[in-house]
């Protein structure tokens, strides 16, 4: 049966490092010894880096079609720009490109020796440069950051110096827009489109004689406003003598023929009756409660009783009886007559605004026709105008256009070279004093480890203190290991 208590003091740790010192020595020098040379024999891989300036060009400028405005249109974020220019820099085809300039024999020597089948080399490269190749933008810049990873110092350098150069083709392939040929069609058909309306115009105005409109306008609005006038004042004083009746009329239905002159109101004997009850029961209820509690049964049925004959009395309460003495009402009889005279003066007043209202209408019509004729003339007009508006610009457009894609044939772009492809004088890989030192951590790791394991796996006790924590029992004496003292001597 074992006896020994799980704890182990740090005396007994540093005894059985001690002991067994060759061991635990062992374990932390195998893990050094194979990171160093691990970082000795890594290949080493350096890195060129370059730095970019993406400027406001005519690429991210927004352009409209014909009729449609420059406000409508939508707008990216410099951030959203800088998103697409790092997507362009990770494509595929930009990847392919460089491939192609460069080769793969000189990117990526040991994928182009192997036995792979050539689509299957081509990928292996682009995985690698997906995975050398890092784009970096800052936040809140318009620059963007691209380094590149190679064995070779001058491959590295090379092959940045030609990802900058595809990447500004690329750049312009992308935001191309070829429109001049496409812009001088719709041109075209909207100057035949103009001189037609033009004629039209011209023709509608001779047929419908609306060269002097305004005047005859003029005079028709003057003779109509005079009868307007007139008819104006006639409704001023039908609109007040009809608001008057309306008024009548409703204070004639509120207002009762006959009013109330007086009022004589009495009691009826069950009233009398039920108050002399009710004076009774309030005695009867001071009696019981000298007698009795107040929650006892006669209390309660005394009371029940009061409250019938108070309900009683409220409802009575709420009627009237008694006599009533009523007469005529002299509001009444003022409210009437007023109606009728209001109803008499209406009756002329309609008949003259009836005859000013043909009148009117006789204008009208002749208005609503030069209105008419007057609204198709400007209607026509109004498309001449839109039209003229398209042909302008139209012709900036093309203008614009043609600039564009001289721009664009001559390979100008909005990217500026701030940093060209340089490589670092220091390879990037491997890190030998990273490496060291995980040698040396896992050597201690290592260490610590076999130490635990000897502490494990030991069967017997190494001091005094592991001798009475294990036996509980206490050590009188301790002799020294005199066959090892033999030895040593």
């Amino acid at each position: 049966m074992n006896t020994r208590a799980p704890v182990v003091s740090l005396r007994e740790a540093l005894a059985i490092a001690f002991r067994d010192r060759r061991i635990v020595l062992v374990a932390f020098v195998v893990p050094v010894v194979i990171a160093i040379l691990a970082a000795l024999l890594v290949p080493r891989s350096y890195m060129a880096t370059a730095a970019l300036l993406v400027k406001t060009g005519r690429q991210f400028v927004p352009q409209s079609d014909v009729g449609q405005a420059i406000n409508n249109l939508p707008t990216a974020t410099m951030q959203e720009t800088m998103n697409s220019e790092a997507s362009i820099l990770r494509s595929r085809d930009l990847s392919l490109a460089l491939l192609d300039r460069v080769g793969i024999e000189k990117l990526y020597p040991a994928i182009a020796e192997s036995s792979q089948p050539e689509p299957r080399k081509q990928e292996l490269a682009l995985k690698a440069l997906a995975g050398d190749l890092q784009v970096q933008n800052p936040a809140q810049s318009t620059v963007i950051n691209l380094s590149l990873e190679n064995r070779d110092r001058l491959v590295a350098a090379t092959a940045l110096d030609a990802l900058v150069t595809l990447y500004r083709q690329k750049h312009v392939d992308v935001f191309a827009n070829p429109r001049a040929d496409v812009l001088t069609s719709q041109l075209g058909t909207e100057l035949a489109s103009l001189t037609s309306l033009e004629e039209r115009a011209a023709k509608f105005r001779i047929a419908h004689d609306l060269f002097d409109a305004d005047a005859q306008r003029q005079q028709l609005i003057e003779e109509r406003g005079q009868r307007l006038s007139a008819k104006g004042d006639l409704d001023s004083r039908s609109v007040e003598l009809t608001n008057k009746l309306a008024f009548i009329h409703e204070r004639l239905t509120k207002t009762p023929e006959s009013q109330t002159v007086g009022t004589e109101r009495f009691q009826t004997e069950s009233v009398n009756t039920a108050n002399v009850k009710l004076l009774e029961l309030r005695r009867e209820e001071q009696n019981l409660l000298s007698r009795y509690l107040a929650d006892s049964r006669p209390v309660q049925n005394v009371r029940a009783d009061i409250a019938v004959v108070e309900r009683f009395l409220a409802e009575q309460g709420k009627q009237f009886q008694g006599k009533v003495m009523t007469g005529s009402n002299p509001v009444y009889e003022d409210l009437r007559r007023s109606g009728v005279e209001a109803e008499a003066a209406l009756e002329p007043i309609a008949k003259q605004t009836a005859e000013l209202t043909r009148q009117t209408a006789e204008i009208d019509q002749r208005l609503q026709q030069l209105e008419i004729d007057q609204r198709e003339l400007a209607s026509m007009e109004q498309a001449v105008t839109s039209g003229r508006e398209n042909v302008k610009a139209l012709r900036a457009q093309l203008h614009q256009a043609t600039v564009n894609e001289t721009l664009d044939r001559e390979r100008i772009d909005s990217i500026s070279v701030i940093q060209g492809a340089a490589t670092l004088a220091d390879p990037v890989r491997p890190r030998r004093l990273l490496w060291t030192l995980a040698g040396v951590i896992v050597g201690l790791l290592a260490a610590s480890g076999s130490v635990l394991v000897l502490l494990i796996t030991r069967n017997t006790f190494l001091t005094a203190d592991a001798v009475e924590r294990g036996l509980k029992l206490p050590v009188l004496v301790t002799l020294p290991d005199l066959g090892a003292a033999s030895a040593q001597r």
